[in-house]
């Protein structure tokens, strides 16, 4: 294998969690690929560092490159080769899943997903339940660890207009119940109508409507996270819908328990809500 788990790729494995400042416990980064909880190092925000060099033109592209030596932390010889295996199959999972166990292992797992009749056999999550058990684990943690780190740096953010942020995530005096409780999102205040862009490619899980949040809309990004968008004044696409980073889908409002018109957007990473202001770019 080329990629093994040092202390420091250890740490970057635990990124993301640790942004979120507190010592709870929470999923891993590939919960959407099995159950369990770890434990939250309890240490300072990591400060994702830019890469020491510029990628090969040809290389493993940003954010995908950031993410890697977070949570790998390979050694040039390592990265090198996963650049090498993007430049001659430019689809970043392979070139993290070639690195992880070879890619005759992947190869194998491709070829006996698509014999079995499934649709997409080249895709990583199509073809991973196809490979043996430990090579499964450690692809999962490769690839599933540096997709979700990748897809959390490269949220766009869900209001284009100028704005303030009202209310940030963490623990505030409810502004209606007048009691303490886990504010799990940030509040940004803009008019009715206001158009909210997907902050990542998505499907959308649900479109609902409740006394609490109003109209809202939950996006999956994949690689377990998921973000969700509430008081809206109208949603613009049905459940299952495939949308672009950045694309408008639904219009800001002041629906359901709202103290005026804004967007509540919430950030979850592994099933748990971050603070998406981490995120911000």
């Amino acid at each position: 294998m080329l990629v093994t788990r040092s202390p420091l790729g250890a740490l970057g494995w635990f990124a993301v969690e640790r942004l979120r400042g507190h010592g709870a416990e929470m999923p891993t980064l590939t919960a959407f690929f099995a159950t369990g909880a770890v434990p939250l190092p309890d240490t300072a925000t990591l400060v994702l560092a830019a890469p020491a060099a510029p990628p090969p033109a040809e290389g493993l592209p940003e954010p995908w490159r950031s993410a890697a030596i977070v949570v790998l932390s390979p050694s040039d010889e390592t990265l090198a080769a996963i650049d090498a295996s993007y430049a001659s199959s430019p689809v970043p999972e392979d070139a993290l899943e070639d690195a992880a166990i070879g890619r005759d292992l992947r190869e194998r797992a491709v070829a006996r997903a698509r014999a079995s009749g499934d649709a997409e056999p080249e895709s990583y999550a199509v073809h991973r339940r196809y490979l043996p058990n430990n090579a499964q684990r450690e692809a999962d943690r490769v690839v599933g660890g540096t997709a979700a780190l990748a897809t959390a740096l490269d949220l766009a953010w869900p209001i284009a207009v100028p704005h303030r942020v009202a209310s940030g995530f963490g623990e505030r005096i409810h502004p209606i119940l007048k009691t303490r409780k886990l504010h799990n999102g940030v509040d940004l205040p803009v008019p009715v109508g206001t158009p909210v862009l997907a902050a990542q490619a998505a499907r959308v899980t649900v479109v609902g409507e409740d006394g609490l949040n109003g109209r809202f809309a939950v996006l999956d990004h994949g690689y377990g996270i998921r973000t969700s968008y509430c008081h809206l004044d109208g949603v613009d696409v049905a459940r299952d819908a495939a949308l672009d980073r950045g694309q408008v889908f639904a219009r800001s409002g002041n629906t359901g328990r709202s103290t005026g018109p804004h967007l509540h957007y919430t950030l979850k990473i592994g099933g748990r809500a971050v603070d998406p202001l981490r995120f911000r770019r």
